[in-house]
Parts: structure tokens; C-alpha cells; sequence
């Protein structure tokens, strides 16, 4: 059974050559983070008992089999003409580390007669029916939605093996998709293996609820096995799948249930892993080894990447890419409905105990979301967390509470982020509401109402369109723009807030009660909330998108936020213990086959479509 293929860069997709091979004088050492196999995962959770590399090359004299940094055998290779070959690797004799291969080139051949591809493949001792069902949630991001679904037409059509066990619901929140002729091409292309759903616009949670649904109505006919969950922006090799069928057929019964995450990668630096294994604890999202780069084959050899299971508790994946079994997800066990954010998380961490494993390869890349301001999405991040907060951490005090909400309300008001200030208090008071409003709520009107408020309050628009009072701002953010680069996002993230050269920021309210400062300063998203100190004006920008606005202090904001603190503290310490009483209590309605139906006006007809 084919378990991975070899990828190579991919205009289309990813042109960078180290995530792939690294060249070394005449050999081509094909150890790029997306070519090595993993052995301690396979050990641990798989019954693979034999493994081979299936090679297909023409222009190299000689190939060798590799452990980590250990040559295991050589072999001659007939360079003038394109041939098969099956080598063998001893897999039985190793538990750790990474397989590889590097190949010496033949410099009589030019790189245009040169050929290779390949895959790595395996023997179980026992081997279990998988049908993948992809889940893919999307409003109106036709650009990405498109070209992935053209892709996908390709894998299907490609005759592996994989490919033939592949399914694909598409939920349609924008209800744009089946206007379109191109999309019309492709179901008629895909021949009943790709479906579009139309949906409301009830967010991620409801979109790939929705496709879940899809995936359990259909699972006898299709004999799905397992759903694999999508974001509809990202870019991806669908070698993913490849590698999905081949390690969930032959997981071992005491793992049939695993969890397989997919490793997040960016977009605009394309060998840096974003998000590997994450864990959410005290409040909080952390991720091992952010920013690290994949690029670099030492790195990719650290025991981390490669080792079966996290010592975290709480780990879960994000559905920007993962997969799920159809014995986890069932018309009891459904995600909650909160529109967006923290949707995975909730689901994961309910499902922690089924085991979690990240497979290199099992990767998409996706813009950062470091480099923008999160506008309506505060009200979200907050909301849904104080939900996960009362399903997961219910030993978390009421001060506790409190003392994370002033927290997030003081990080914007220092910035002069009023809107989203208020989202934080108006998430709180949301979340007070209970499970029976979340139920019950127009998810859409409301996100239409949260949208709509940032819009007006935070105004973001191009910095060219600033008046010509701001003429020295839009050149220092010109400037900010086409020097912007990874190492100014990471020095955010490693900034220490409470050093002491910050203690006069902190004790003034970040010079709230100092006279101010008549400069005018351009902010960016990715700036420390320091920078913004006494100044009466400044101008917030978004360093990737040149998106900006003018914002400064405002004492008749703080003097209502001040109430709003006082607001915040009563509703905390008067209702926080009932409300996330009430959440636990109802949990399993919240998740519920009939309240999802209800909740997205679906009649068993429609479901049956």
C-alpha cells in the first residue's frame, strides 16, 4: 500500500525546494521535511510490519537508503534510461528517527532529461477499510474554493488507490457556489464524488457541522470511515489524503479512534510552521516550537517532530486541517455552536482521550493571523472561551475570571482599541446568557450586528486614503510595509510586558494619566501595546494589507469603561459559577443531532440531498 508519495515543489502550490531536498555537490538528498518517514509514529500506532521505497528515476548513478544521518545501503542505478525499483528498508530493526534517500546525479544528463518520482511503500500485518469523507466549509472564497476543488478533480482521477476512497461535501455558507459554471464543470467532472451543500451562514462551527451531517447520513452508503475537516482558504497538496488513507488503514485496534492533526504552515514564509502541537490551557491557545523552520534538515531530525505522543493533556487540532473518525463523530457527539473560533478547540479537548498524532505531510499552508487586528473577532475569542473555560477548566475561580476580562479590556483601551474593547464586555455578557440564547440566537443577524459595529467604531482602510494631515505616517508605514519581515512578528510574540523598563507604562495606565504627547506615531498590529504611551494620537495599521485608521484617547470612552469594569466585575462574580453550571448541564443538547437540525432549519429531506 502506498503510504506517501514523494512531492517535489509545486508552483501552484509550494515552489520552495528545502521543504522537499537539500543538493549536496552531485547528490540530491531528497530529506526535505515533506519526503522523510517517521518511525516511531508508525511503530506506535500502526501495524505496518514492512516498508520499501518504490523509485522511478532516470539521470542518477546511484541511490542511498538513509537513518537519520546513517547511510543504511547503496545501490547502482542505470542512469541512461527511466527504470523501476524496489528498495528496501530495514524497518523492522528501527524504532526511532526518519527514513530517507539521496541520489547521486549523472552529469552527462541534463536536468531536463533527469526523472524522478516515487513513494514510500508498506506491508501490515492487518489492514482496515478507510473512506474518507473531506468536509470543507466555506462563504464566498471562491478563489481558493475553485482552484482546490480543480485539484481535487485531478486526485480523483489520478487512480491511486487513496483515490478511490475519497468523498467531498462542500458547505456552501455564501450559497454563491452552484450559480457558477466552473463549479457546475467540476460536479459533472466528479461524478457524484463531490457534493455542494448549501448552507446558512451559521460561521465554521455550523459549516462543518453541517458537512458532519452530510458525512453521517451518507456513511453506510459511502462506508465512511472518517471525515477529514478543512478550512476553505488554505493551500494544500492533497498528498495529505494519500498519507491519511495509508496510516489510518493499518492503525492498530487500540487507536482506531486517533485523532490526526494537521501541521499548519504560512503562507506569506513558507518553510516556518506556524502551528504544530497545541494545547489549550488557562485560558489560553499554546503551541510548541512556533516559527519553527522547516527548511532545515537538522531541524527536522529534532526528537520533538517525530515522536509518537505529546506530553501535553490538553492537546487538539485545528480545522484548518485534521481528521476524525465517524466512530468520534456521531449524532451525539457534534460540535457546539458557537459561528467561530475556539469551535476546535471545544471539540478537541472533548475528545482528548482518543489520542492525538501530527504526520509530517499532513500539512496546509495559511496566512498569518498575527499580522492583522482581530475586529470582530474579540467578540468571539471571548465569548467561546468563556464557554470552553466552564466545559473544560470548571475549577477556575470567579476572581480568575475576572482578572482575564480586565485583562483583555485594559490590552485594548491602552491601544485605543475601544470597539474592540466593548466586543470583550459584550462577549461577556453574551456568554451570561447561557446555552439556551446560544441555541436559540440568529447566529447570521448577529454576526451582521458585531461586523457592522467594528466597522464604524475601527474603521480600517487603505493608508493611502488618510488625510493629508498623516502625509509623515503614510511614509513611515510604506516603509514599515516593504521592510515588514518574520523576525518583527516573533519579537512580538517574545515580548515581556511586565520588564521593569515598562513599569511606569503600567502604573500610568500606559500614560493615560500623564500629560500626553503631540506626536503622532504610526501602530502596527504587530507593535506592542507600549508603543502607543502618552501619545494623544496615533495611526493603527495592518503591515501586510496597508489597511489603517486614526485613533488616540479618548477620556469621555474611558470614563464609560470605567463603568464598564464595575459592569464586568457584577456580572462575573454574580453569574459566572451559575452560567458555566448551566453550559456543563447542557453540553450534551448543545452537541445534539436534534438541536443541530433545528438549528440549521434542516428537514430530513434536505438532509438526504
Amino acid at each position: 500500500m502506498r503510504l506517501q508519495s514523494l512531492m517535489m515543489p509545486d508552483s501552484a502550490i509550494c515552489s520552495e525546494p528545502s521543504l522537499y531536498y537539500h543538493k549536496n555537490d552531485q547528490w540530491v538528498d531528497v530529506n526535505g521535511y515533506f519526503n522523510l518517514f517517521e518511525i516511531e509514529k508508525r511503530k506506535v500506532y500502526t501495524e505496518l510490519t514492512s516498508l520499501s521505497l518504490q523509485l522511478y528515476v532516470k539521470g542518477y548513478q546511484s541511490v542511498r537508503l538513509m537513518h537519520d544521518k546513517e547511510v543504511l545501503s547503496e545501490s547502482i542505478l542505470d542512469s541512461e534510461s527511466l527504470k523501476e525499483y524496489d528498495l528496501e528498508y530495514p524497518y523492522a530493526s528501527y524504532d526511532h528517527g526518519v527514513f530517507w534517500f539521496s541520489l547521486k546525479e549523472d552529469p552527462g544528463v541534463s536536468d531536463e532529461e533527469r526523472t524522478l518520482s516515487g513513494w514510500f511503500e508498506g506491508n501490515a500485518s492487518s489492514v482496515r477499510p478507510v473512506n474518507l469523507a473531506v468536509d470543507i466549509c466555506t462563504f464566498k472564497r471562491e478563489k481558493y474554493i475553485i482552484q482546490n476543488l480543480q485539484r481535487m478533480i485531478r486526485f480523483l482521477e489520478a487512480g491511486t488507490e487513496a483515490a478511490g476512497h475519497v468523498y467531498v461535501f462542500v458547505v456552501d455558507n455564501g450559497n454563491t457556489l452552484l450559480e457558477r459554471d466552473d463549479v457546475k464543470s467540476i460536479l459533472q467532472s466528479a461524478e457524484g464524488r463531490i457534493s455542494i451543500l448549501p448552507n446558512a451562514n451559521v460561521g465554521g462551527a455550523g459549516g462543518f457541522t453541517r458537512g458532519m451531517l452530510a458525512a453521517i447520513d451518507q456513511k453506510e452508503t459511502f462506508h465512511l470511515s472518517h471525515i477529514v475537516l478543512m478550512d476553505d482558504d488554505t493551500v494544500y497538496d492533497l498528498d495529505l489524503l494519500v498519507r491519511l488513507y495509508g496510516f489510518l488503514s493499518m492503525v492498530k485496534d487500540e487507536w482506531k479512534d486517533i485523532i490526526v492533526g494537521g501541521t499548519l504552515l504560512r503562507e506569506d514564509y513558507p518553510t516556518i510552521m506556524q502551528v504544530g502541537m497545541q494545547w489549550y490551557q488557562d485560558f489560553q491557545i499554546h503551541l510548541d516550537h512556533q516559527f519553527y523552520d522547516l527548511s532545515k534538515f537538522e531541524n527536522c531530525l529534532a526528537e520533538f517532530m517525530h515522536a509518537a505522543k505529546s506530553s501535553h493533556k490538553m492537546t487538539y487540532p485545528g480545522w484548518w486541517c485534521c481528521c476524525y473518525s465517524m466512530g468520534v463523530v456521531r449524532k451525539d457527539n457534534l460540535p457546539l455552536p458557537v459561528f467561530i473560533h475556539q469551535d476546535d478547540i471545544s471539540y478537541g479537548l472533548r475528545n482528548t482521550d482518543k489520542g492525538m498524532v501530527l504526520l509530517n505531510g499532513v500539512s496546509v499552508w495559511h496566512n498569518g493571523a498575527d499580522v492583522t487586528f482581530a475586529g470582530s473577532n474579540r467578540y468571539y475569542d471571548l465569548r467561546n472561551m468563556l464557554i470552553t473555560e466552564a466545559l473544560f477548566e470548571p475549577e477556575k475561580s470567579s476572581f480568575q475570571v475576572l482578572t482575564r476580562i480586565w485583562g483583555s479590556l485594559t490590552s485594548m483601551l491602552i491601544s485605543y482599541r475601544y470597539a474592540e474593547a466593548f466586543l470583550v464586555y459584550q462577549g461577556l455578557k453574551d456568554f451570561c446568557r447561557g446555552p439556551e440564547w446560544l441555541m436559540h440566537v440568529d447566529a447570521e443577524r448577529l454576526n451582521q450586528k458585531v461586523r457592522g459595529f467594528v466597522g464604524k467604531q475601527f474603521p480600517l482602510r487603505p493608508y493611502q486614503e488618510l488625510d493629508e494631515t498623516y502625509e509623515a505616517n503614510k511614509g513611515e508605514i510604506a516603509e514599515a510595509m516593504e521592510s515588514f519581515n518574520l523576525d518583527k512578528i516573533m519579537r512580538k510574540k517574545a515580548s515581556r510586558p511586565f520588564r521593569f523598563g515598562n513599569l511606569i507604562k503600567l502604573i500610568s495606565f500606559n500614560g493615560w494619566l500623564l500629560p500626553g504627547d503631540q506626536k503622532v506615531v504610526s501602530v502596527a498590529a504587530t507593535d506592542d501595546a507600549f508603543k502607543c504611551f502618552r501619545h494623544k494620537k496615533v495611526v493603527l495599521y495592518e503591515p501586510t494589507s496597508g489597511k489603517a485608521c486614526v485613533a488616540g484617547k479618548d477620556y469621555r470612552k474611558m470614563v464609560m469603561f470605567i463603568g464598564i469594569y464595575l459592569k464586568s466585575a457584577g456580572l462575573i462574580l454574580g453569574k459566572y459559577r451559575k452560567t458555566a453550571k448551566r453550559f456543563r448541564e447542557a453540553a450534551p443538547e448543545l452537541s445534539s443531532d436534534k438541536m443541530w437540525r433545528q438549528y440549521l432549519g434542516l428537514t430530513e429531506k434536505e438532509m438526504k440531498k
